[in-house]
């Protein structure tokens, strides 16, 4: 699609909502508790949407949903701030994931927007409750098996989306992306200590994760009434910055980076795009950027010929996204966890029998898609980072 509306880098949050009324819609928003997350849940809850800020700090979510009462009801005294609702949520915890879900689905049996929106920044190796890359396992993982889980509530409450936040660091993952993720499932692992990558390639590995995630959930769900897209929110400065590495901070802040910076209002802006577009406007499984789609803009590897959608089931098994998905079902079942809200029993089994199907898999398929090397023209990613998400690795510990 081209140019949406006008909008563009400058937008902001308030203005991409347009006139929309969200009244009776129901959201997650994850890390809502500041930053981006904090933004868009008080643009939605302006439009009258029910919005449940997912957040592990009960204490800072509470206090944000305070201030975007207080806020909402400066313009509007009849501001039902119980439209807002704190809910506990660490995705660096399946366990934690998972009973989210199950909290949510005893109160509610619908939901319309689940934006993933919570992520983290670390420069030092640290692991998941779950011993999984800490960027990785919650950026990613955590994400992943919470929309899985929350499927079928969102087949219910069709057309429905799902938004996931990205960022243009994914062109720093490494080249030949799909050489990796083939070697993370005959590992049984994401990325490893012994890798000795640093934080942020493992950042950028989570990130590449969130857009393919996004493309290939579109492909298996739409049919179904669910929409999803990826996203970059753009370059904004917030409290998840005291994680980057100090070079990395001082360009940040220098006088030559101010131009390419957004307000939190800007950097939220798309996100709230992709929840007023209208089903007809929206490309499921694209990336956009700026309120726009972006997915042209893509780094080379990650660019698919064709319309993803319609690939035939050969064409997808040779597709990174889709070894990505068999890796994250792979890691999730491996810790003896399921994707049924209601079966506990004899998971362990169920997660061998899942890995020995996985490697039987893995060992007759051959990549042939998406492994075109990445050039020179991602160089500049490196500083052009977004927000990193609004959980600080603090708030994950």
């Amino acid at each position: 699609m081209g140019n949406s509306s006008g909008m563009n880098s400058n937008t902001t949050a308030e203005q991409a909502a347009l006139d929309i009324d969200l009244n009776g819609k129901i959201s997650i928003v994850t890390g809502a508790n500041s930053g981006l997350g904090k933004e868009t849940s008080r643009v939605l809850a302006k439009h009258n949407a029910t919005v449940i800020m997912a957040c592990r700090s009960l204490e800072r979510a509470n206090e944000a949903k305070k201030e975007i009462v207080t806020d909402l009801k400066a313009s509007n005294p009849n501001f039902d701030e119980n439209k807002l609702k704190v809910m506990i949520l660490d995705l660096s915890s399946l366990k934690s994931v998972k009973e989210f879900v199950i909290n949510f689905t005893k109160e509610y049996n619908q939901l319309d927007y689940l934006i993933a929106n919570a992520g983290l920044v670390s420069t030092t190796y640290e692991t998941t409750t779950d011993g999984y890359e800490i960027q990785f396992g919650s950026n990613h993982l955590g994400h992943f098996y919470l929309t899985l889980l929350l499927t079928n509530v969102l087949k219910q409450s069709k057309p429905s989306r799902v938004v996931v936040l990205t960022s243009e660091f994914l062109g720093q993952a490494p080249n030949g992306f799909v050489d990796v993720i083939k070697d993370y499932i005959e590992k049984s692992n994401g990325p490893a200590k012994q890798h000795n990558n640093t934080g942020m390639e493992n950042y950028s590995i989570s990130k590449a994760c969130n857009m393919l995630f996004a493309r290939e959930y579109n492909r298996r769900y739409q049919s179904q009434g669910i929409t999803c897209v990826s996203l970059h929110p753009g370059v904004i400065l917030t409290n998840s910055q005291k994680n980057l590495p100090t070079w990395m901070k001082a360009v940040l802040k220098s006088p030559i980076a101010r131009p390419f910076l957004k307000t939190v209002g800007q950097g939220a802006a798309t996100t709230i795009r992709c929840c007023s577009f209208k089903d007809n406007e929206i490309q499921g499984g694209h990336y956009y950027k700026d309120c726009n789609d972006a997915t042209a803009q893509l780094p080379r590897q990650f660019r698919v010929d064709g319309d993803y959608n319609t690939f035939t089931d050969q064409q997808v098994k040779n597709d990174q996204a889709y070894l990505l998905w068999q890796l994250s079902e792979k890691l999730i079942t491996q810790k003896s966890f399921t994707f049924n809200l209601n079966d506990n029993s004899n998971e362990e089994q169920k997660s061998n029998d899942v890995n020995a199907n996985y490697n039987a898999n893995i060992a007759t398929s051959t990549v042939t898609a998406n492994t075109s090397t990445n050039s020179t023209e991602n160089t500049t990613n490196a500083n052009t980072n977004d927000n990193y998400g609004n959980q600080t690795i603090e708030e994950q510990q």
